[in-house]
């Protein structure tokens, strides 16, 4: 009877010390919890504190913006498109936002924008190349993709060939694709002038596209027609240049220059 008393006295202090080493864990872990707690909000308040400090400061305001890359555009016009301003906040500026603002002018293919510690900002920009101009109710200037990408103002420059004889709703009908092919091809003829030869682009005024009997260049200074045709314009253009020099003393006689013809040329003088 003794024994079985001592035993559950034994099995009592035995409970209660497990009970008091599970509450002394609780405490220990809610501490702990609060501890780390108290870390991660202290963290996340100095750096909070930290970057509208970065974002405030005087001393990270802009002084400079720096831009390259321009032909057709001046330093003023980008930075106006860009919404950038002296004294803004260098780490305040959205550079995603800044970029597609500067791609959204009609004049730029890409921009990219660079932070230079501690107060300065780099735009660089490529320009759209163009190469021509595409009467369609109004002037508009194409690049060398064929791209239309805008129209042409009363300041800007006016030196390029005029591609004639196509519509806008030609353009943009799907089943108008001999166009699309044609004004392709009068691309060619103008990367074509844009080498060595008799007759360079920038003699060219002119390249009319006519869906049934093809291109014609006039020339700039005589206003002579080269007709072309629709097929084999390299072989036609390497036939022009030999042909030319003979014609030279009395080019300006020349009223057109047929070479839709495979093994001679047709040469209609005043």
């Amino acid at each position: 009877m003794r024994d079985y008393k001592t035993r559950k006295k034994l099995r009592v202090r035995k409970n209660r010390s497990r009970e008091k080493k599970d509450y002394q864990r609780v405490i220990f872990g809610f501490f702990r919890l609060l501890l780390w707690g108290s870390v991660i909000i202290g963290s996340f308040l100095l750096l909070a504190g930290g970057y509208r400090y970065l974002i405030t400061a005087p001393y990270f305001s802009v002084e400079q913006i720096t831009v390259k890359g321009l032909k057709q555009l001046s330093p003023e016009q980008v930075i106006s498109q860009s919404q950038l301003k002296i004294n803004d906040n260098i780490f305040a500026v959205d550079l995603v936002q800044v970029k597609k603002r500067l791609e959204a002018h009609p004049w730029i293919e890409q921009a990219s924008v660079q932070r230079t510690l501690p107060r300065s900002l780099k735009i660089k920009i490529k320009e759209r190349e163009a190469v021509a101009l595409i009467h369609l109710e109004n002037l508009y200037y194409l690049d060398k993709n064929g791209q239309i990408f805008k129209k042409v103002s009363r300041e800007e420059s006016l030196n390029f060939p005029v591609i004639t004889g196509i519509t806008r709703s030609e353009l943009s009908s799907p089943g108008r694709q001999d166009v699309k092919d044609l004004l392709g091809k009068a691309l060619t003829l103008l990367k074509l002038a844009s080498g060595r030869g008799w007759l360079r682009k920038s003699n060219i005024s002119e390249i009319n596209i006519d869906p049934d009997l093809g291109l014609s260049i006039f020339t700039a200074d005589t206003a002579t027609q080269i007709k072309l045709g629709l097929n084999h314009l390299s072989r036609k253009w390497s036939h022009l240049q030999r042909l030319l020099p003979f014609l030279q003393g009395r080019i300006r006689t020349v009223r057109y220059i047929d070479l839709n013809y495979q093994r001679m040329a047709v040469v209609k003088t005043e």
